[in-house]
């Protein structure tokens, strides 16, 4: 998958926890650093899942910034930041948790592109099996199609970062509840 995939993914899976973790309200410090815990292995994790996947990266292939030497150091940075930003401000009052899945979710790809483009040496390295070389596995599937299955990827993602934070804003707002007094409702109690 892209970079831009990887860390949606990464924001969807810390959101998830997220949301998950605020069920208890009093939770102790553990309890708080267990869950980003969980929200850093998942994310991992799922990261590893979708590159087993079939995947083309076509934001590295494509030819924009073609006449530049590393030019596909800039196509994924402009790929990177607008997806980041975009994750952070559907991430909402979860921006760190959004924050941790986006650099959990790319660190390996960070690690391998250190460990081949950089040369760091090997002890550095965590994910040394995944950093050894560049992964893209088509399955005999056509380029547009594998594309167009990355960017659906990309916006599932999207879609559930911003439905688990309107669904915490919903829950916010006492609508869940049954609450009469809400901003979204009538004043005589019916939507």
């Amino acid at each position: 998958m892209t970079s831009p995939t990887h860390i949606a993914a990464g924001a969807l899976v810390a959101s998830a926890v997220a949301l998950w973790s605020e069920r208890w309200r009093k939770g102790s410090r553990l309890r708080v650093a267990l869950a980003l815990a969980a929200a850093a292995l998942l994310a991992v994790v799922v990261h590893f899942l979708m590159d087993l996947a079939p995947h083309y990266n076509w934001v590295a292939n494509n030819s924009l910034f073609a006449g530049y030497a590393s030019g596909w150091y800039y196509r994924e940075g402009a790929a990177l930041l607008p997806t980041a930003a975009l994750l952070l401000i559907l991430g909402g009052r979860r921006f760190w948790w959004v924050l941790l899945g986006i650099v959990v979710g790319l660190y390996p790809d960070i690690e391998k592109l250190a460990y081949l483009a950089l040369h760091i040496p090997a002890q550095f390295v965590i994910f040394e099996w995944h950093s050894q070389a560049l992964s893209s596995h088509d399955f005999g599937l056509s380029k547009p199609l594998l594309t167009a299955f990355d960017i659906a990827v990309l916006a599932t993602c999207l879609a559930g970062v911003w439905r688990l934070n309107r669904r915490s804003t919903w829950r916010d707002d006492g609508l869940e509840s049954g609450e009469q007094n809400s901003p979204r409702m009538n004043t005589d109690g019916h939507g």
